[in-house]
């Protein structure tokens, strides 16, 4: 359940990737499994997150996430249900049968985060 929270947190440092990003990727947890493609994705000045209907503990989550990307891309950041979202968020993952596990998929238009279970709390340590 902590991994779910860990992935959103290191989202926020690889949504501004650089376009010369090479194919190490650090993502905490390390996924069991990842391919990488070419391809890059460019934020848009308002970055939308679709959060459709998610537990309390993920929508707590999800918004922790949006204040910590709107600290640190400087860009607007809001949450919603729009279809065309940058980030879309869900529970009930059917990519993985792993109770704690997740799927992450990054294209050029758009990021998927699915999460087989929600989340449970867990506290972050922000270093300067």
């Amino acid at each position: 359940m902590r991994k779910i929270r860990n992935l959103l947190v290191a989202l926020i440092f690889l949504l501004p990737i650089p376009q010369y990003a090479t194919t190490t990727v650090n993502l905490t947890p390390v996924p069991k499994e990842m391919t990488v493609q070419e391809g890059q994705l460019l934020l848009p000045e308002e970055i939308k997150i679709n959060s459709g209907s998610l537990s309390a503990e993920m929508t707590t989550e999800v918004q922790n996430f949006a204040t910590a990307l709107r600290i640190a891309t400087g860009r607007d950041v809001t949450l919603g249900n729009d279809t065309d979202a940058l980030i879309v968020v869900s529970e009930g993952a059917t990519h993985t049968q792993n109770p704690e596990g997740y799927y992450l998929q990054v294209t050029n238009q758009q990021v998927t985060v699915e999460a087989s279970t929600g989340i449970s709390p867990t506290t972050r340590t922000d270093t300067a």
